[in-house]
């Protein structure tokens, strides 16, 4: 299996795209704790057939006079930004944004810096590695599989994955069902542990329900003697075998068991990997109804450098897509790819939104030319 994230270098100047390469794979690749998941080539692969779940990718142009004179490097920039895969030109030090191909004119660049540290932290952003853009939901039963959830949080907060976990992250005397509903829509992906009494278990009846009735990606790791939830498809389970486990230090059952450090790894691994590509999906599916209702509306729709952009015209404004709930940080980063008066539009794909988020995001953006609104509005929004 490919890995699950890929950085395209597309530069004429070979030592240039060495040192690119060379610090986004440590770098990048630092982030993600396993270098083997991230891949760094130097072309365009061919875009996949339909079907298809491709690597998270994102496109380096490296310009200087050579590449921006390049045809083959321009054909796959060309490519890149017909596929919606995110395009990030970057200049050397000293140089000009002027000097950005027209093909790129209207993205913004960034300067590679002395080491490259800066652009490195905004391609894992790009990619979606950064903890802002992990966000997991890990569902389960207390009685046979605490020790493992505990595992799993712990090793996943340490590859940079937010994770709710009940226990710690639900506030006393909150309506919990209404708490569940808003962390299951924020977080967008949810991990199931299908252990021998999940199946039997109200709230994770709930949860596994919650997620396939409102397009919230899943995958369930399938314990020994387990009971498989009937509506989840085989396509995203993963069997977990006995062998695998091992005795917790203070289990609260007999079934309560821990990975074994290698096998551990090897589910984490797996998880990393079908995050970045159902993500993908869902943000990919989100963002091609979105291109089709700008056409739809005559507002001729263009894909930006910012991953999961898009620019409309007559009149300019720009929409910024997330499959969770809106944060104040997509909408900073919404506000920098406005220009002048055009206005910004977030649109989370979450079906529920807490109160004192509700609260903050439309704090942030009273009397601004930035909102958040909910996805499915958009086609009253453009008037279709």
């Amino acid at each position: 299996m490919s890995p699950p994230y890929r950085i395209v270098v597309l530069g004429a100047d070979a030592d240039w795209a060495e040192d690119v390469a060379e610090r986004c794979s440590a770098d990048v690749g630092g982030v993600l704790e396993r270098p083997e998941l991230l891949a760094v080539e130097r072309e365009l692969p061919p875009a996949p057939r339909a079907g298809e779940a491709p690597p998270q990718t994102l496109v380096l142009f490296l310009t200087d006079a050579q590449s921006r004179e390049d045809e083959t490097l321009l054909d796959q920039a060309k490519q890149a930004r017909a596929q919606l895969i995110p395009v990030l030109p970057l200049v050397q030090p000293g140089g000009a944004f002027t000097e950005l191909p027209e093909l790129l004119m209207k993205l913004n660049a960034m300067a590679w810096d002395r080491d490259g540290a800066h652009v490195a932290g905004e391609v894992a952003r790009l990619l979606g590695i950064a903890e802002i853009h992990r966000r997991l939901f890990l569902s389960y039963k207390r009685l046979d599989s605490t020790s493992l959830a505990l595992q799993l949080r712990e090793h996943l907060s340490r590859r940079t994955f937010d994770v709710f976990l009940d226990r710690f992250s639900v506030p006393p005397a909150a309506d919990f069902q209404r708490r569940l509903n808003v962390e299951l829509a924020d977080k967008a992906f949810v991990l199931l542990l299908e252990s021998p009494t999940a199946s039997g278990s109200e709230w994770v009846q709930h949860e596994v329900a919650y997620a396939l009735s409102h397009g919230i990606s899943l995958l369930a790791l399938s314990l020994p003697g387990s009971t498989r939830f009937p509506t989840v498809d085989d396509a995203f389970r993963m069997p977990i075998e006995d062998t695998w486990l091992i005795d917790a230090e203070d289990p609260v059952s007999k079934h309560d068991r821990v990975l074994e450090k290698t096998r551990l790894e090897q589910v984490l691994d797996a998880i990393e990997t079908r995050y970045a590509r159902q993500m993908r999906q869902r943000r990919t599916s989100l963002l091609g109804s979105l291109e089709e209702w700008l056409d739809q509306a005559g507002r001729r729709p263009e894909p930006l450098s910012e991953q999961w952009a898009l620019i409309a015209h007559d009149p300019d404004a720009v929409f910024l897509i997330t499959p969770g709930a809106p944060l104040p940080g997509d909408l900073r980063r919404l506000d920098a790819l406005r220009d002048g008066d055009a206005e910004g539009y977030l649109l989370y794909a979450a079906p529920v939104v807490g109160e004192d988020d509700d609260a903050l995001i439309e704090w942030i953006t009273d009397g601004r030319l930035v909102k958040a609104r909910p996805y499915l509005d958009t086609p009253n929004l453009l008037g279709i």
